[in-house]
């Protein structure tokens, strides 16, 4: 019989492969992450000067960055993401973190702080960081594959963690009754009809079943704070991964609200075995091919 081994899964493989579809994934979606959201962020320029509280790295600043510098940054996402796709220097990897994380910081300082998109440049900073090579040997880097995706998985769980423990902070064991929750899919959706946003068709039949309210709240909790489990159990992760993911699909289907990067499964890829996925669909296109 085989002893349970207290290494995480995550560490007891290689993962290259895993790291290098991770990385093409991670380029692509901060490629479109640049294009989607140039608009939103350029808007941050029209903002009154009183709104500016810096945080991260803004806080090197004490005011806004001028148009030009601003505008500059924002359109460098895109390219920078480009050249990192293409993977030939890697230390671009290292400068498009930087103008994330700082263009990011910059926009968090106005007190719009969208967690996912600080995951995405967690990720690409752990990535970047980890891909660094430590000799002309393409194959020595910084960090090993498997220990820059395990770092990625702890910034995924430790994002949902907090999350979960924020809500006992803030709501205490209350928030299991799913009276909380009731308010909170109630109040954003009234918030969106009062502006003229779209709202959630769903949530007045949603906002009926108490009994499920409840037991949601109860689900969503549990998940949040057993995240880090996951790094620990592959089968329990791919599990993790899905309910989350279903998580997510529901605040989209009740409160209107896209967090697109967990959406897409961006947020849960550290976990997943990308590079054999990948393998079995080369094979499988192979074989369509010759038949």
């Amino acid at each position: 019989m085989s002893q349970l081994s207290l290494r995480p899964y995550l560490l007891r493989e290689e993962r290259s492969g895993d790291l290098a579809v991770f990385r093409v994934l991670l380029a692509v979606y901060g490629a479109l992450f640049g294009v989607v959201r140039l608009d939103y962020l350029l808007g941050f320029r029209h903002q009154p000067a009183t709104s500016f509280q810096p945080i991260g790295l803004a806080r090197l600043w004490d005011h806004f960055p001028s148009n030009g510098i601003w505008l500059t940054l924002c359109l460098s996402l895109t390219p920078l993401a480009l050249v990192w796709l293409w993977g030939r220097w890697p230390v671009v990897g290292l400068l498009y973190a930087g103008v994330l994380t700082l263009t990011l910081s910059f926009s968090n300082a106005f007190g719009m702080i969208l967690h996912t998109e600080n995951l995405l440049c967690l990720h690409v900073i752990i990535v970047a960081i980890g891909s660094q090579r430590v000799s002309r040997s393409a194959a020595s880097t910084l960090f090993t594959p498997a220990t820059t995706l395990y770092l990625c998985a702890w910034a995924t769980a430790l994002a949902y963690l907090i999350s979960g423990t924020a809500k006992l902070r803030l709501g205490g064991f209350a928030f299991l009754s799913g009276d909380t929750l009731q308010t909170h899919i109630a109040v954003d959706n009234l918030r969106k009809i009062l502006l003229g946003d779209s709202s959630s068709p769903l949530a007045e039949f949603a906002l009926r079943q108490d009994a499920l309210a409840g037991t949601a709240a109860v689900v969503v909790l549990a998940l949040e704070l057993a995240a880090p489990l996951a790094l620990w159990w592959r089968r329990g992760a791919l599990v993790w991964s899905a309910l989350m993911w279903l998580f997510h699909l529901g605040v989209l289907a009740l409160m209107a609200i896209a967090f697109v990067y967990p959406l897409v499964g961006m947020a849960f890829a550290p976990f997943l075995p990308l590079g054999a996925w990948v393998r079995r669909l080369s094979v499988r296109r192979r074989d369509l091919a010759r038949s």
